[in-house]
């Protein structure tokens, strides 16, 4: 193991859970000095702190993940580096994801999530052969063309830029290559142009007939390999198993999962011997575009990546909070609330305005008093937006119980408040007052 942080307490902290469990570990205190230890010890997981002087966590991960690819390292042999990062806003987990950081855990670290953190990428190594059979299936074909090895190539159809960072994230990681595409036209020209091993495409854009598009991928891709190639779909429909039906590989259903994600990517970039050998007797023909590449009979179970079983049911919560521990305590309350409420958290106004820009809520607790942009600001900015969240239950939650404040939340845009420190109850019947789904009893 290698903890990497500048804060000496923190790395002393880490340090002694690790040991304390058997493990051998060795600290840095920058990101100059991780990146100099990792190219000397080929570590099993490595803790990296996000903010540092001289070489942050995020610039430090992307110079080991090149240093491995240069080596040549195989993905199943490459480090699982774990960012360690105070912020749990998507968009800072989002940064980790994207400069190669296989994990996060979040500040304050505690031992028994650090513990399960460390043994997911220690002893679970399923992951990692399949991605080592993904790398050898491509540099076999490659060698049988006479080609030199080359990256796996995934072409990303989708205009949102949130679901683009998640997914490139998710493609890094595995080793895969991304290439993004706006239109129909920018796909067929990558199809046509790159030896493209998946797609993912965003069926809810706007303008888009994708079964044409499918169509159009597959026609141009069996002219050059017989393989069936996987054509997944990103998608909040409530019948997924019909994107399945249509011609898609599998679905990721949204908010993308990326766990998930990953491990059915690999899966599908692992074709069996039968399909290889059947592709070009039945396999690329028009009934069966559903098929994935691991075999060439009807799937019985399609794979539906983040389902959820009581869709209807499902309340999406944005909690806008600059203080760490309120933000965990909310997420608490919420949980014990019921299964039913998928939380994402951001840090402040800014934040708010910017997320919600893009994505759906069902109901947003709003902080007041926090920096760069306060809640109420962020409120009016919202309710101002010709975005899918002007209409959505903003509930203040603040400190400030006079009558003046009260009134300047309404005034702001917020439909109802909640008083620090925030009482379960309460929470509970605000929730059941402006949420349209049932809300469970919380014991």
């Amino acid at each position: 193991m290698l903890v990497v942080d500048d804060d000496n307490g923190q790395r002393t902290l880490l340090k002694t859970m690790l040991s304390k469990e058997g493990y051998e570990v060795d600290t840095a205190e920058d990101g100059d000095l991780a990146v100099k230890a990792a190219q000397r010890m080929p570590y099993d997981v490595i803790l990296m702190d996000g903010f540092m002087p001289s070489k942050t966590g995020w610039e430090a991960t992307t110079d080991i993940r090149a240093d491995e690819i240069a080596k040549g390292v195989e993905i199943a042999n490459r480090c699982a580096i774990i960012g360690v990062t105070g912020a749990t806003s998507k968009e800072d987990e989002e940064k980790c994801f994207e400069s190669g950081m296989t994990d996060v855990i979040s500040k304050p670290v505690k031992r028994e999530n650090l513990i399960a953190k460390v043994m997911q990428w220690t002893q679970g190594k399923e992951a990692a052969r399949a991605s080592k059979k993904a790398e050898v299936v491509v540099s076999a074909d490659n060698s049988a063309a006479g080609s030199p090895q080359r990256s796996i190539v995934a072409v990303v159809y989708d205009t949102d830029k949130a679901n683009r960072v998640v997914l490139k994230g998710i493609l890094k990681v595995i080793g895969a290559t991304v290439d993004f595409a706006d239109t129909h036209a920018d796909c067929m020209v990558l199809m046509a142009t790159k030896q493209v091993d998946m797609v993912l495409l965003n069926t809810e854009l706007e303008s888009i007939d994708f079964m044409f598009t499918i169509a159009e991928i597959r026609k141009i891709h069996n002219m050059r390999v017989a393989n069936l190639m996987p054509i997944f779909a990103i998608s909040a429909s409530k019948d997924p198993s019909r994107l399945v039906r249509e011609g898609f590989t599998a679905v990721f259903r949204k908010p993308l999962d990326r766990n998930g994600i990953k491990e059915t990517v690999l899966k599908y970039l692992v074709p069996s011997e039968k399909a290889v050998a059947g592709g070009a007797a039945g396999c690329n023909s028009p009934e069966h575009l559903a098929l994935s590449r691991q075999s060439c009979g009807p799937s019985s179970a399609p794979d539906i990546v983040g389902a959820r079983e009581n869709e209807e049911k499902v309340v999406r919560v944005l909690i806008v909070e600059d203080h760490w521990a309120n933000r965990r305590l909310l997420e608490t309350m919420l949980r014990k609330q019921g299964s039913e409420f998928l939380m994402e958290a951001v840090e402040n106004g800014q934040e708010a305005v910017h997320i919600t820009s893009a994505r759906q809520y069902d109901i947003i607790l709003m902080d007041c008093n926090m920096p760069i942009k306060d809640g109420w600001q962020a409120t009016e900015e919202i309710r101002q937006m010709a975005g899918p969240n002007k209409m959505t239950p903003i509930i203040a939650v603040t400190a400030n119980a006079m009558k003046g404040d009260r009134e300047k939340c309404m005034a702001a845009g917020m439909d109802d408040y909640i008083s620090k420190p925030v009482d379960r109850k309460r929470l509970q019947d605000v929730l059941s007052k402006w949420v349209s789904h049932s809300v469970g009893s919380g014991e």
